[in-house]
């Protein structure tokens, strides 16, 4: 049974973690496209198919995830944050489970020292607002659950996007309004495609694409490599940065499960009403 609050005392543990998090910056990782020698035959096969036109497959691409009505994917961030000072955060790990309609993401946070231990949010639900569950209380007993709006989370330098712009099809959505945005600018992204290499998490082939902006474009980020599973040609994987090689945000989707049949009880707390 939850223990009522005041609307003000549920941001208490948000001050806390925030005054925790400050000047907590990591090592850049070592970030590795080199070309997957002894990729299989498909993939090169695939490959030679997308390297004349890379942007069609990016739009055919979009059409495919757009198409995709559930999944369940491990689903890795890592971002620069900071309220006053940005600097890059550690890595975190969860499990999602995502429907389209209604909008629904449930995340399980796999990193013992996350915050929050899972986070649900339903589109039309719960006032619009973002369900989480804190992986232990301040004070003893069991960890609450508070709710807050969507966008809480970015106002407060958590995070660069909502909880409702999760998902691989918001994730190409972005990429190719960025592309349309800079073409119509004048300031048009060289789209290239890289070649055949591995996805940092499990090994895999994935196709890689870039996307170089001019100097002069008017968008928050100038490179954006973008990685695709080479069996099921879904989104594996953004890499963004504002210039240079500075890392900016690491976005990756692996262990992808389409073959699944959740209902409302999927986006549910299990002790909720």
């Amino acid at each position: 049974m939850l223990v009522q609050r005041s609307r003000y005392s549920c941001l208490f543990p948000i001050a806390i973690a925030l005054l925790l998090a400050a000047g907590c910056g990591v090592v850049e990782p070592a970030i590795n496209f080199a070309t997957f020698e002894g990729a299989p035959p498909q993939a090169i096969t695939e490959g030679r198919r997308i390297a004349p036109d890379p942007e069609l497959f990016l739009r055919q691409t979009l059409l495919r995830c757009q198409a995709l009505q559930a999944y369940e994917v491990d689903f890795y961030k890592q971002e620069r944050l900071g309220l006053l000072v940005k600097q890059l955060r550690a890595e975190e790990h969860m499990r999602v489970k995502f429907r389209a309609e209604p909008f629904s993401v449930r995340m399980v946070m796999l990193n013992e020292d996350h915050d929050f231990a899972e986070t649900l949010y339903v589109e039309g639900q719960n006032d619009n607002k973002l369900r989480c569950r804190w992986r232990r209380a301040l004070l003893g007993g069991e960890p609450p659950v508070n709710d807050y709006p969507a966008q809480f989370a970015v106002q407060f330098g958590k995070t660069i996007n909502p909880i409702t712009d999760f998902g691989v099809a918001r994730m190409m959505e972005r990429a190719l309004d960025a592309l349309d945005q800079a073409t119509i600018a004048k300031t048009p992204a060289e789209i290239t495609y890289v070649g055949v290499t591995r996805l940092e998490k499990g090994e895999t082939a994935v196709h890689h694409i870039r996307m170089q902006y001019p100097d002069n474009a008017a968008l928050p980020n100038l490179r954006v490599d973008l990685l695709f599973h080479a069996d099921s040609l879904l989104p594996a994987a953004s890499y963004v940065r504002p210039g240079g090689e500075v890392l900016q945000g690491r976005y990756i989707y692996a262990k992808f499960d389409v073959d699944v049949d959740f209902d409302d009880e999927d986006f549910r707390f299990s002790d909720d009403p």
